[in-house]
């Protein structure tokens, strides 16, 4: 067998992004993204709800999709592949009333941010030395935590300096941003089953209003995500003489040559 099946054999994954120039990790970030939409699209319809439920779901699976790998080019195919997934979806929602084409791509930009936003985070914690399976717990922790924050927050949203901390979340909130650009749907926390007292103080006891713009978000999270993944390709460019190495839970092919 030659070194070139050998290759392709023991790691498709590598084989198929230095030979052949397929990212893998674009694939299942595609089909796994039409998936998580279109089971949304099912459940809610051309609501707000398919948007909301597609942030969630996307929550829960960027993580397992980066596996360990924190480098630039498999962050760009699993950001790649997610949003043009949702996006499929999406455009097909656009064929309905009250779903505008131009408010599914700005959608879709705050959708790319936060999911760079999520990368970043994982990258950083694979380069701090957390195992595979403790990076995608924490990360998909943090994003729930961020997505949720008017839920569990609201205790302290009741307080003196409640209505400071919500005049600077909500801005760069993603599904406050995605909701301020829906605003034929409604504002969410007026949809039955999330009204106060429900579930959160919002509008209620502390007022807010719903975003204007995408930037605050896009900005935020999006160039947050690429800060921390350039760090993470710097870091291992410097800690490696000769070049990038992979993180823990990939081994590196490393094959020494015979015969001096």
């Amino acid at each position: 067998m030659s070194a070139d099946e050998v290759a392709r054999v023991s790691d498709p994954c590598s084989y198929a992004k230095t030979r052949v120039g397929t990212p893998c990790h674009v694939w299942p970030a595609l089909l796994l993204s039409i998936l998580v939409s279109a089971l949304c699209y099912i459940a809610a319809g051309p609501t707000l709800g398919l948007f909301f439920g597609t942030f969630l779901l996307v929550t829960l699976i960027v993580p397992v999709l980066q596996s360990g790998d924190a480098t630039l080019r498999g962050a760009a195919n699993i950001a790649i592949g997610t949003c043009a997934g949702a996006g499929i979806v999406w455009v097909c929602a656009a064929t309905q009333p009250d779903v505008y084409l131009s408010d599914c791509a700005k959608s879709l930009l705050v959708l790319g941010a936060y999911v760079l936003a999520l990368l970043g985070i994982g990258a950083m914690l694979l380069r701090i030395g957390l195992a595979p399976v403790a990076v995608h717990t924490t990360t998909i922790a943090l994003g729930l935590a961020w997505l949720s924050w008017p839920v569990w927050l609201s205790p302290a949203l009741e307080s003196a300096h409640g209505q400071a901390i919500v005049d600077v979340l909500v801005p760069a909130h993603p599904l406050f941003c995605v909701n301020g650009v829906m605003k034929q749907f409604g504002a969410w926390d007026h949809y039955p089953g999330l009204a106060y007292p429900t579930l959160t103080v919002l509008n209620q006891d502390v007022a807010y209003r719903l975003p204007t713009s995408i930037v605050p978000a896009v900005v935020l999270q999006g160039i947050g995500g690429l800060v921390m993944l350039f760090f993470c390709a710097r870091w291992t460019d410097r800690r490696s003489p000769s070049g990038p190495r992979h993180v823990r839970g990939h081994m590196a092919d490393e094959s020494a040559t015979p015969g001096g």
